[in-house]
């Protein structure tokens, strides 16, 4: 055996030994079906948030275009991309990442969209039920406009929406717009 001296110690040459150590196999333990299943359904859901991302965006691009042109017929186009675009990751609902707290943000925005989308389009009945969709997808939660106001509240007194619970509760609406609303239906009665 052959030693060397490096400061000042003696080491022993040990090349011959660590040369002809084999490496430690790296053991992988197989992923269970249901592991399986779940690594799938989260490479479906990313996929589907991706396609749902695009289908928003060409959506928002007829509601612009609606905007522009003052088009009721591409508000519903629009209404209707963006309604197809809910149906199309609602299978995924439940899936982590569509759970996450942006992107169910993301969804309401889509949705409340809809429901304009529909009612710019003189669509009532769709916004009407859209705006119920809502309320049934997101228990508890609302959207407020720039001025603070209830997204809610505000499409349910457009659209006529009077419930007994409706009745006792205080809308958070734009005062404009609940005395326009108030002005329109005093003169159908009168």
């Amino acid at each position: 055996m052959k030693f060397y001296k490096v400061c000042g110690l003696m080491i022993p040459l040990l090349l011959a030994a660590c040369a002809t150590a084999p490496r430690a196999p790296v053991a992988i333990a197989p992923l269970s079906e249901k592991q399986q299943f779940e690594q799938k359904q989260m490479a479906a859901a990313s996929t589907a948030m991706e396609q749902f991302l695009r289908c928003k965006q060409g959506g928002l691009l007829l509601g612009e275009s609606a905007r522009e042109k003052k088009s009721s017929a591409q508000y519903a186009a629009s209404a209707k991309t963006l309604d197809q675009c809910l149906a199309d990751i609602d299978e995924y609902r439940d899936v982590a990442p569509v759970t996450s707290v942006e992107f169910v943000e993301q969804r309401m925005q889509v949705h409340a969209l809809t429901v304009l989308n529909y009612f710019k389009a003189g669509d009532i009945k769709h916004a009407k039920l859209q705006l119920r969709a809502f309320e049934l997808s997101y228990p508890g939660r609302d959207l407020y406009f720039s001025d603070y106001t209830s997204f809610i509240d505000s499409l349910s007194l457009l659209l006529g929406i009077d419930t007994v619970e409706s009745r006792r509760k205080v809308f958070n609406v734009n005062p404009t717009l609940a005395s326009e609303v108030s002005r329109y239906r005093y003169w159908q009665r009168h």
